[in-house]
């Protein structure tokens, strides 16, 4: 009898699981099918689920997930100008919580309960599975703490097992990304550890292959460890080092977004109602370095003749410039505008998102080997590797410009290819610029990928960008997000300690995060 009313407590948690939604429905959708029956729980398809939303921590879906595109100034809106100019203060990580966080905290449970285990291993090996929850639960946790800092860890998702834990503690960023290295270096053993050869199923990301899950824990190591190098430098190069050791990805890992509207790039759905985002005048101008007075260009008089042959991937050219003798054309549009001036400004004169982009079925890069590479090219330059920092720069530029297939540009568009593109003065490898020039290329190559964006600008301060003139919660570049009202009303008392703890007791944009110690003071200019 104790088996039978355990097992439907388990499924009754699963299907309660399931039919929780996101607070904010635009950052986590339900999948139509119901994983879990009154007598075979299928762990594969809570792993399809959270798998699913992964893409919305990497494309964005809605305002909470675009805000990171806006931060960084990929982007700018050409009609409603809110998130330009930081509208927005709280943010809702609830969804990521009810959502992915406890489908895959059951898919552990279940598979490490003796009593449902053999039911669990249907979809793989108990090992297996457990190793791949947790380098997802991992990656979640990762990208929660770099938004909003000290957050619910430990103690999350355990009011199930124990009903006294109903108000889940805050551990700090230091605490949090500990138990992550801990964490990720525990699911690689396990999976190694398995000698039964039963692969997950459920796996949309990379169909069952345990080698690649055992790089990506791997890559997500090398990530956070760089992540540290403010903020404790002497284990960010311990546990970087030990991440390459163990292997990290040789080829990107991508969301690949399908040619269907139940699972279609956010891009393509976002324009299918409205024309709205435009390239923002900061990454078109880097990116467009072809005239004097162009504001990037390093060198006084100089005329740089090499555009960045990524940039018709980025954005079209305006509509305008079509008849031009030089089409095309690329422009930004000024960031930070009020909605009356962006209403004023025609959209035929601003370079708006790619087709490209927008494409319904676009493969996403979740962590792309151009990143990794510049990652190893900083680390190198801080003397963390003994690699060479010059030649992972430039492979790291070269990787981006091939995962956009432009690697000899296009004929009569007058954009080179890669060979051309680095004889520019502002890309090719200068003495004295070599951090500055690293973190801006990663700026440019981590397009769209607003968050990892965010958090290398954070870090690095590079590239310089101004706020929005026309800051509504925030009169400088917003770097932190605040918590939900959910905690302010539901678990106020560790709420209200996690931000005496950090901010002061403040709840806003611009609370300094433990990771990011040096973030408040790249508007003024100063940097390494």
């Amino acid at each position: 009898m104790k088996i039978i009313k355990d097992l439907y407590k388990k499924i009754l948690i699963a299907l309660l699981t399931v039919a929780i939604v996101s607070c904010d429905p635009s950052d986590f959708e339900d999948i139509n099918i119901d994983p879990n029956n009154t007598t075979n729980p299928q762990t594969s398809a809570l792993l399809t689920r959270a798998l699913r939303s992964i893409s919305s921590t990497t494309a964005p879906t809605g305002r909470t997930t675009r805000a990171g595109q806006h931060y960084v100034q990929y982007v700018g809106n050409t009609q409603y100008t809110g998130d330009d100019n930081y509208d927005a203060i709280k943010f809702s990580f609830n969804g990521i919580y009810n959502g992915p966080l406890a489908d895959l905290n059951f898919i552990i449970d279940y598979n490490t309960d003796p009593e449902t285990a053999d039911i669990a291993a249907k979809s793989g090996s108990n090992a297996n599975q457990i190793g791949v929850a947790k380098i997802l639960m991992s990656y979640y946790y990762l990208y929660m703490t770099n938004r909003w800092g000290d957050i619910p860890y430990s103690e999350a998702l355990q009011s199930a097992a124990d009903p006294q834990i109903l108000s889940p503690k805050y551990d700090t960023q230091q605490e949090i990304y500990n138990g992550i290295f801990a964490t990720l270096k525990e699911a690689r053993n396990e999976i190694l550890a398995d000698q039964n050869d039963n692969p997950v199923t459920g796996d949309i990301l990379f169909q069952g292959d345990m080698d690649r899950w055992v790089q990506f824990a791997n890559t997500i190591r090398l990530i956070a460890a760089l992540r540290l190098s403010d903020a404790d430098a002497g284990l960010g190069r311990t546990e970087f080092n030990a991440a390459m050791a163990d292997g990290v990805i040789t080829s990107d890992i991508v969301y690949l977004f399908l040619a269907d509207a139940s699972n279609e790039n956010p891009w393509f759905s976002s324009f299918r109602t409205r024309d709205d985002w435009s390239l923002s005048h900061p990454i078109v101008d880097y990116m467009n370095i072809n005239t004097e007075s162009n504001p990037w260009s390093g060198v006084a008089g100089m005329m740089d003749v090499v555009r960045d042959p990524r940039l018709p991937k980025y954005g079209n050219p305006t509509d305008n410039s079509i008849s031009d003798p030089n089409w095309p054309l690329y422009a930004g549009q000024p960031y930070g505008l009020l909605e009356g001036d962006a209403g004023g400004l025609a959209i035929q004169d601003v370079s708006m998102l790619s087709f490209h982009m927008r494409t319904q079925d676009l493969a996403y890069p979740i962590y792309s080997m151009a990143q990794v590479l510049f990652s190893r090219a900083e680390a190198a330059q801080l003397g963390w590797t003994s690699e060479n920092a010059m030649q992972l720069y430039y492979d790291a530029i070269a990787s981006s410009i091939e995962f956009y297939g432009v690697t000899d540009g296009p004929a009569g568009d007058g954009v080179g290819g890669y060979d051309d593109y680095i004889t520019n003065s502002e890309v090719v490898w200068t003495t004295g610029r070599e951090m500055e020039q690293i973190a801006t290329q990663k700026w440019v190559a981590l397009y769209l990928v607003g968050y990892e964006g965010w958090n290398n600008w954070r870090r690095t301060g590079w590239p310089i960008l101004q706020p929005s003139p026309n800051g509504i919660q925030s009169s400088t570049i917003p770097i932190r997000q605040a918590y939900p009202d959910t905690e302010r009303d539901l678990n106020a008392v560790n709420w209200q300690t996690a931000l005496d703890r950090q901010f002061g007791g403040t709840d806003d944009l611009n609370g300094q995060l433990w990771l990011f110690p040096n973030s408040s003071k790249w508007e003024d200019g100063n940097r390494n």
